[in-house]
Parts: C-alpha cells; sequence; structure tokens
C-alpha cells in the first residue's frame, strides 16, 4: 500500500492548502478526501489494471477541481473512473423502479387447425346435410340385348351439427376498466387468445355430447397397421391409407415437438438431415402436405386430412367481447362482468377423410 500512502499523502497536502484559503467549505471537501481514502484503501476504484496513484493527479488536474479553487460553489462531478462493485458508502440506497406499462403474457402459439377449413357464416343453430353411407349394384354391362340394364341404389342419412356456445367471464372493477385502458386491452386480448385456443383444441377433440363440437380426431378414421416411430413414416402411412379410399389430403395437424424431433432425424450413413437443410428457413411440409403445428394435437399424435373439401367452421356468432354491471350486486359494488363469447359449429362432411394416428409409445 506505500503507492496509495503516498497518493493520498499527496492529495491531503494539496487539500489542506486549499482548506486554508477556504474555511467556510472544509466541510465538503472533508467529505470528498473521506471518500477517496476509502476508495483508495479498499482498491475499489477502476478495474482491471488501474493504477491508484492516478487517482490524486485526476483529480487535481481536472478543471472542476480548477474552477472550484477559483472560487465555485461547487466542484461538481469529478470523472476519476468506475467503481468496482463494492460500495463505497456504507447504506442503503434506493431508486425509483423503471416501470414497464406492457404486461409480461404467458406464451401465445398460434392457433393453426381452423385456417385449414373453409368458414360459413349460418343465420340458424343446426347445420344439416344428407350423406351417401352405402351403395348397392352399379354400373355393368347390358348384355345380351334386350334385358334389364344394371340398377344402383343408394342409401342416404340426414347428418346434424348443432351451433355450439363457448364462452367465458372475468370480474373486473369499474375504476379499472375506466382508468387502465392498457390493462383492459390486455384482459380482452388476452380472454380472445384462451376462447380460440379452446375453441381449437374443440375442433379436435370435441367428444359430441350435447351441446358439444365433435372434432375431427374424435371422428377420424384410426391409423391402420404398428404405430411407426417417427413422424415422417406415420404421416406416410396415414397418407396410403386415405388413397386406398380414394381421398387425396391436403394438410397435416402435427404438434410442434414431434416436428422437430422428425426435422433433426438423419439418414443413416451420409448422415445428412432428412428434412431439409438446417441453415435454412423451412414451410413444415411432409410428403407434399402443409403442416400446421399446434400444441392443441396431443403430442406423439397427428391427423391427416382433406380439411379443405371434407370439412367446415360454420361461424354464427364470431368471438365478441361484451361489458355488463347487470349481474348479481355487481352495480352495488361498482364491478363490471367482462364476457367473451363465440358460437359455431364443426361439420365434418366426410369422417373417413381423415386418419388420426399415433407414433410409438404415444397410447391411444
Amino acid at each position: 500500500m506505500g503507492t496509495v500512502e503516498t497518493t493520498i499523502s499527496a492529495v491531503e497536502a494539496e487539500v489542506k492548502q486549499f482548506i486554508a484559503r477556504h474555511q467556510g467549505k472544509s466541510k465538503e471537501l472533508d467529505a470528498r478526501m473521506l471518500a477517496i481514502e476509502q476508495a483508495l484503501t479498499r482498491g475499489t476504484f477502476g478495474g482491471a489494471g488501474f493504477d491508484p496513484k492516478d487517482i490524486g493527479a485526476l483529480i487535481i488536474q481536472s478543471e472542476n477541481f480548477a474552477a472550484f479553487q477559483k472560487g465555485s460553489r461547487s466542484s461538481r462531478q469529478i470523472e476519476v473512473r468506475s467503481f468496482k462493485a463494492s460500495p463505497i458508502l456504507s447504506g442503503t440506497w434506493t431508486t425509483g423502479p423503471d416501470y414497464r406499462p406492457t404486461m409480461a403474457a404467458p406464451p401465445q402459439p398460434r392457433l393453426t387447425v381452423r385456417a385449414l377449413m373453409p368458414t360459413i357464416t349460418t343465420a340458424g343453430n343446426l347445420i344439416e346435410f344428407p350423406r351417401e353411407d352405402s351403395h348397392s349394384g352399379g354400373p355393368g354391362y347390358q348384355t345380351p340385348e334386350g334385358t334389364d340394364k344394371p340398377q344402383i341404389d343408394f342409401a342416404y342419412s340426414l347428418q346434424q351439427a348443432a351451433v355450439a356456445t363457448l364462452a367465458h367471464w372475468l370480474a373486473a372493477s369499474k375504476q379499472l376498466v375506466d382508468d387502465s385502458a392498457a390493462f383492459s386491452g390486455y384482459v380482452n386480448g388476452r380472454m380472445l387468445y384462451l376462447l380460440e385456443s379452446k375453441v381449437e383444441h374443440e375442433l379436435l377433440y370435441g367428444d359430441g355430447l350435447t351441446g358439444h363440437l365433435k372434432g375431427i380426431a374424435t371422428q377420424a378414421t384410426a391409423a391402420s397397421g404398428s404405430p411407426p416411430a417417427d413422424l415422417i413414416a406415420g404421416v406416410g402411412a396415414a397418407i396410403s391409407q386415405l388413397a386406398a379410399v380414394g381421398v387425396e389430403p391436403d394438410a397435416v395437424v402435427a404438434n410442434p415437438v414431434d416436428w422437430w424431433t422428425a426435422r433433426q432425424l438423419k439418414a443413416t450413413g451420409s448422415g445428412n438431415f432428412l428434412v431439409g437443410d438446417p441453415l435454412s428457413s423451412l414451410t413444415p411440409t411432409l410428403w407434399g402436405l402443409n403442416v400446421a403445428l399446434t400444441p392443441s394435437i396431443t403430442q406423439g399424435h397427428f391427423v391427416v386430412g382433406a380439411f379443405r373439401t371434407q370439412a367446415a367452421v360454420f361461424d354464427r356468432q364470431q368471438a365478441t367481447i361484451e361489458l355488463s354491471r347487470e349481474h348479481d350486486t355487481f352495480f352495488t359494488k361498482n364491478l363490471v362482468a367482462i364476457l367473451c363469447e363465440e358460437r359455431l359449429a364443426l361439420v365434418v362432411f366426410r369422417p373417413d377423410a381423415f386418419v388420426y394416428g399415433g407414433l410409438v409409445g404415444a397410447g391411444s
């Protein structure tokens, strides 16, 4: 510490001479001197490679110190160099928070299933359509001439899909709704997203009970054969299964985890990635079909089918947000009910135009 003590002594000598000329400012100088001594004693000035002997020269030679010597009321801040992490003065020091007005919301994955199907507006609460279930007989030769020609018979059934209502509501104070437009906007948007997320799940897995949607995976034909090891093989087998009944699929619905597992598969021998160059952007596709990625489908499962032609969503009421105080004692409590609601029907015209399968270890 010899160099440090020498530096302190030099600074003290200079400051004491100055104090003799400026007796009225000794308290401020004493405080500054104490800070310098503490910093030097602890070695907290500067960073790696900082030489403590420079501090006295930095202070004495600064323009601010020269102005103070000429009669300025304060030396203002004298830039010495940065401090290390340890504090110079003891005690607690707090500052006001840097408040961020945006809400830190949970992740909101893209909802992709509904976009695969056409959307049709309806004014009713029930969708009906006839469906051919089977036929007998069919075209053939008339031989010999003058005999009866072959006859064909069709069996039809009237199918129905009821409009379902999906909704949820939230209680909030009227003051919050009135005073915080940002928070109200966040709540509204978050409620709409959660509603659409529920709708997407039901479009896949709705059980078809009274008032419920009946989902595509619920109605689809089960994948035949043993469960494949990966999504690539599973989708290929499902396309083949649909081709056997004359269906040309247009899309795949898969879980993002299964997609990225397939994306990392490599060819035996060459080591090349099977699904494209990992350094290039790639729109999810398998076997020429677009892959809609959504966490709404259970990991380890997939749906392959003709979404554009063999299924449709019928909109009775698009998703809406409504505010009301007409609930229980909300008027006297100054509360507001925020209602988020949607009415729609899902029609799967041909369930046999879809295949629902699972991978090894995924279960049913």
